[in-house]
């Protein structure tokens, strides 16, 4: 729908009959023309192709530690001044998975969002108690460290989590996948397991 001097107009943009060439039509007529001054690329359907997809965007490298708190616990990575990270309560004889440890920076650093909520914290969106919490400390090279927080609440029906971070003013919907990865962990996901015995190598 386009708003102009007369009054709104809404337009349907349909297929394309060619390279540079698609069908529109003005709501009442019955006249389809051909354009090549708009596709259908052009004014998509979800509320997610009008607005930036990084919802969370910081630099990996610049990631200094992570707490994560749902039901299973909380767990709390640092990294020390070697570069290496160590995860709280690591016993002597525990090894931590850094390919898990990494894969979990990276999902922390870099959140797109499916769809934008707007700016009221409904009930029904559950963050009053999240399923889990995630707290990011950032120190870049030069500049200020920033703490985000971030708050992943319900799922609706579409299997998305909506998130609530503390640099933005909006709530958002963002993929089950990407906040699995936070609500379903536990300490065990990321120790590193002894290798399971061969049958018939003792």
């Amino acid at each position: 729908m386009l708003t102009t001097a007369d009054g709104a107009k809404t337009v349907f943009i349909g297929t394309s009959a060619g390279a540079k060439a698609t069908h529109v039509r003005l709501d009442g007529q019955d006249e389809t023309f051909l354009t090549d001054a708009i596709t259908a690329w052009d004014a998509p359907a979800q509320a997610s192709g009008w607005v930036k997809p990084e919802f969370v965007s910081v630099n990996k490298d610049d990631v200094t530690a992570v707490t994560i708190e749902n039901a299973n616990g909380t767990l709390k990575f640092t990294k020390g001044d070697d570069g290496n990270w160590t995860l709280d309560g690591l016993s002597a004889d525990e090894e931590l998975d850094s390919g898990k440890v990494n894969a979990m920076l990276t999902q922390a650093s870099k959140i797109n969002l499916n769809a934008p909520i707007g700016k009221k914290a409904d009930p029904s969106l559950g963050l009053d108690n999240p399923q889990a919490t995630v707290t990011v400390s950032v120190q870049p090279k030069s500049g200020a460290a920033q703490t985000i927080t971030l708050k992943f609440g319900a799922k609706d029906d579409n299997n998305q989590y909506a998130l609530q971070s503390s640099t933005s003013d909006y709530l958002v919907r963002v993929s089950g996948f990407v906040g699995d990865n936070f609500v379903g962990k536990t300490r065990a996901d990321f120790i590193k397991q002894p290798p399971t015995p061969t049958p018939g190598s003792e």
